[in-house]
C-alpha cells in the first residue's frame, strides 16, 4: 500500500513538472507578448513605484532619524556701572538610538522591501488573471460568431434551394416564407454575436492595448482527459497556496506590524543625546568646555502604545490566516471542479455529434423530398444550439486548467516574482 502510494505521488510530481515545462497552448498569447502587456498596466508600474519607496524608507530606517544638533548662542553681559562684555556659547549634541532599536528598524525596512516586491509579483498575478478571463470572453464570443457565420451561410444556401424548387413547382410558398424567416433569424443571430464579439474586443484592448489580437479566434484543440485522482487534487491545491503572493503578503504586513510593535515598546527606554558644550566668558577671559548628557523619559501613553500596536499584529496575523483559508477554498474548488468540467465537455461532444448525425439525416431526407422544411429547421436549431454548448464547454476546461498554471506561476510569471 505504501508503495502504490510513492507511485503514486511520483506521477504527480512528474505531471506538475510536465505541466511546467510544456509549452504555451496556441490558442493564447505568446509568454513574451502577455508580460510586455501585462508589465504595462498601470497597477504593476505603480506596485514597482511602491516597491522603489519601501526601498528608500528601508534604507532612512537603516540609516535613523538623528542627526546633530548645533545651537550658538551669542551674548552681551553689561554691567551696571561698569564694562561689556562680549560673551558667547555653543553646544553640539546628537541623539543615540539604543541598539535594539537599530536592529528593529532593519528588519522593518527589510520586511517593508520583501511586502513590496510581493506586491509587484501579486499585480502581475493579477494582471494575468484579468487577461487569462479576458481573452476567454473573447474567444467564446469570436467562436460563437464564427458558428453563426458558418450557420448563416447553410441557411442562406438552403434558402436559395428552396427558391429554385418553389420556381419550379417542386415546393410550396409555405416553403419559402419559411426559408426566408430561417435566413432573416440567422443574420439575426449572426448579428448579435458579432455585436458580443466587438465589445468582448473592446474590452480587451481598453485593458492590454499593445496586446496584438488575431482577426479570427484560433483553433481550440479537444481538451485532454482530467485527472479525478484525489492525491493529484491536493498537489494542484498546494502548489497554488505555496506560489500565492496575497498569501506572502498578508504574512509580511504581519511581521511588519509585530516588528512595529516591538519598537513602539522599545521607545519605552528613551535614546540618549550626547553632547559637547563650549563657552567663552568676559571677552575671553574665562572659558569652558563641558559634556552633555539629556535623557528623555517616555510619557504615560508609551505602553498603552505598545499594547495598541500588539493587539493590531495579532489582528494582522488573523487576517493572514484568514487569507491562507480563502486562498486554498478557491484553489481547493478550482482543483476538484476540473474533472467535472471535462465530463461536462464529454456529454456535449456527445450530443453535438448525436445532433450533427440527425440533421445529416434530416437534410438527406428533406432532399428527397421525405421530410419538410419545418422539419429540417428543427434539427439544425437543435445541432447548433448542441455545438454552441460544445464550445463552451471545451473552453470552461481548458481556461480551468491555464486558471491553474497562472495561479500556479507556471504560465505568464516571471522567475523573480516566482522565487519570492
Amino acid at each position: 500500500m505504501r508503495s502504490a502510494h510513492h507511485l503514486l505521488w511520483c506521477a504527480v510530481l512528474l505531471a506538475a513538472q510536465a505541466l511546467a515545462t510544456q509549452e504555451t497552448p496556441p490558442f493564447i498569447p505568446a509568454p513574451d507578448l502577455a508580460l510586455a502587456a501585462i508589465d504595462a498596466l498601470p497597477r504593476v508600474r505603480a506596485a514597482q513605484a511602491r516597491g522603489n519607496e519601501a526601498a528608500a524608507r528601508g534604507e532612512a530606517l537603516a540609516r535613523g532619524p538623528y542627526g546633530f544638533d548645533l545651537t550658538v548662542m551669542p551674548t552681551a553681559r553689561h554691567e551696571r556701572g561698569g564694562a561689556t562684555y562680549d560673551e558667547w556659547e555653543a553646544q553640539l549634541t546628537h541623539q543615540l538610538r539604543l541598539p535594539r532599536k537599530v536592529e528593529l528598524d532593519r528588519e522593518l525596512g527589510a520586511v517593508g522591501v520583501d511586502a513590496s516586491t510581493l506586491g509587484v509579483a501579486d499585480a502581475r498575478h493579477a494582471g494575468a488573471r484579468d487577461l487569462l478571463g479576458l481573452w476567454f470572453a473573447w474567444l467564446r464570443v469570436a467562436g460563437a460568431a464564427e458558428l453563426a457565420i458558418a450557420q448563416r451561410d447553410v441557411v442562406r444556401s438552403e434558402h436559395e434551394a428552396v427558391m429554385r424548387r418553389v420556381a419550379a413547382g417542386d415546393a410550396a410558398a409555405l416553403d419559402a416564407d419559411r426559408a426566408a424567416a430561417a435566413l432573416a433569424q440567422a443574420e439575426g443571430a449572426l448579428a448579435r454575436a458579432e455585436a458580443e464579439r466587438v465589445r468582448a474586443e473592446v474590452a480587451l484592448i481598453a485593458r492590454f492595448p499593445d496586446l496584438p489580437l488575431p482577426a479570427r479566434p484560433p483553433a481550440v484543440p479537444n481538451p485532454a482527459a482530467a485527472s479525478e485522482d484525489a492525491e493529484a487534487a491536493r498537489a494542484i491545491v498546494d502548489d497554488i497556496v505555496d506560489a500565492n503572493h496575497e498569501i506572502g503578503i498578508a504574512d509580511a504586513l504581519a511581521r511588519r506590524q509585530g516588528l512595529t510593535a516591538a519598537r513602539a515598546d522599545a521607545e519605552r527606554w528613551p535614546d540618549p543625546s550626547l553632547g559637547v558644550r563650549v563657552l567663552e566668558e568676559t571677552n575671553g577671559a574665562a572659558r569652558g568646555v563641558g559634556l552633555v548628557i539629556n535623557i528623555p523619559f517616555a510619557g504615560g501613553g508609551a505602553r498603552a502604545t505598545a499594547v495598541a500596536e500588539q493587539d493590531l499584529a495579532s489582528a494582522m496575523a488573523e487576517e493572514a490566516a484568514a487569507v491562507r483559508g480563502l486562498v486554498r477554498g478557491e484553489a481547493q474548488q478550482l482543483a476538484t471542479g476540473m474533472p467535472r468540467l471535462w465530463r461536462a465537455w464529454q456529454a456535449a461532444e456527445r450530443a453535438r455529434l448525436a445532433a450533427e448525425a440527425a440533421l445529416a439525416r434530416m437534410q438527406r431526407a428533406w432532399e428527397l423530398g421525405e421530410a419538410g422544411l419545418a422539419d429540417l429547421a428543427l434539427a439544425r436549431r437543435t445541432a447548433q444550439d448542441a455545438q454552441a454548448l460544445e464550445w463552451q464547454a471545451r473552453l470552461d476546461v481548458h481556461e480551468a486548467r491555464l486558471r491553474v498554471e497562472v495561479d500556479s506561476h507556471r504560465l505568464w510569471a516571471r522567475h523573480d516574482d516566482h522565487d519570492h
